[in-house]
């Protein structure tokens, strides 16, 4: 079963990533789910259209219901308030990730930044630290900005 789609893998409980790497898929998700949280915060509040569009990526990418999506965005939020440690959890989660899922993780950020149609300046700088807990390089950074953009310009 695919869950980040390409070479994301789930088998007996764990994600299989395309570097052949092994992670649990609670870990998988805890990431996932902190760094969408994160992003959406990035202006001070959490809209309703990011809101939305977070439990959608969740639950269409990694084929989980939305009431789990819901549960595990929830439980980040409060992860990110009362654990010290939250970050290096993710950067050490983040590690087991190929370039090619961090990039389907990173996009998913984008799509949940640009949900609320507003360009806030702020977002973009979520992104951009998110980026750095997952360990991308500004050149796949940048290249995966583009691409997105790229995708994205006929829909406005």
């Amino acid at each position: 079963m695919s869950h980040l789609a390409g070479h994301t893998n789930y088998e007996d409980g764990h994600w299989l990533v395309g570097s052949g790497a092994c992670i649990r898929s609670s870990d998988a998700l805890t990431l996932v789910s902190s760094l969408l949280v994160f992003v959406a915060k990035g202006d001070g509040t959490i809209s309703s259209m990011e809101t939305q569009r977070m439990i959608d990526l969740l639950s269409s990418r990694l084929r989980i219901s939305s009431a789990e999506a819901l549960e595990s965005l929830s439980a980040a939020v409060m992860s990110m308030a009362d654990d010290e440690d939250f970050l290096q959890t993710l950067r050490t989660i983040s590690e087991e990730l190929s370039t090619e899922d961090k990039r389907r993780v990173f996009t998913m950020m984008l799509e949940v930044a640009a949900a609320d149609g507003k360009q806030d300046p702020r977002e973009i700088e979520a992104v951009n630290a998110a980026s750095r807990i997952l360990g991308m390089r500004k050149e796949e950074v940048h290249r995966a900005f583009k691409t997105y953009f790229a995708d994205h310009q006929h829909t406005r």
